[in-house]
């Protein structure tokens, strides 16, 4: 299905408006993304009854609502097909309910021009917004981008990518509510598709 999406895009790519311009330096680009969770994984400690400390790892949970982000990014082209930038963003998370903001770094890989089709990786830490739901994180994704829309000042994009989201949950709020838990990690391994537009 994700190669068929994929495919469908360059295709509709292909018929993109474009024009000669002189590639600029620096260039920014917003995003707005959904993400969709395939496994989430949570560790944690609790007491049972007969007051016996059990340690859990890895328990998997079932999370089936989406989480949505926004992002911007300041990018500068070290090369004439590759280019690095900083990116900031938002995450809110529904399940659970986290919000959170981020702060990294973004490498881009232009495959032709930096009007056509892009891989890109991100790594950037999540700060959260309420230390109750969690105290840090970070976040590891790689994506490929297909501009849809060509204009001589912006382009539109639409991106797939796949992600991991490891957030440090250490004397925050228990999410299964048990009997004294103690909150370890929340991994979140994720894929998504984003439009992003270049300018």
């Amino acid at each position: 299905m994700k190669r068929q999406v994929l495919l469908i895009c360059i295709f509709i790519s292909s018929f993109g408006y474009g024009q000669n311009k002189k590639v600029t330096k620096w260039y920014s680009n917003a995003e707005i993304d959904v993400i969709i969770h395939n496994k989430t994984k949570y560790s944690y400690s609790y007491f049972g009854t007969d007051n016996t400390k059990h340690i859990i790892w890895d328990e998997d949970l079932n999370v089936k609502k989406p989480a949505i982000g926004l992002t911007y990014s300041y990018n500068y082209m070290l090369f004439k097909k590759l280019s690095i930038g900083l990116i900031s963003g938002y995450k809110k998370y529904n399940q659970p309910d986290f919000s959170m903001a981020e702060i990294g770094g973004v490498v881009k890989f232009f495959f032709v021009d930096t009007d056509n089709v892009f891989a890109y990786c991100s790594l950037t830490n999540e700060i959260s917004l309420n230390k109750e739901q969690f105290k840090s994180g970070t976040n590891a994704r790689l994506g490929i981008g297909v501009p849809v829309i060509k204009r001589n000042k912006f382009n539109v994009a639409i991106n797939l990518f796949t992600e991991q989201q490891f957030l440090r949950l250490e004397g925050a709020d228990p999410i299964l509510n048990y009997q004294q838990e103690k909150s370890g990690d929340l991994i979140f391994k994720s894929y998504g598709i984003s439009t992003g537009i270049k300018f």
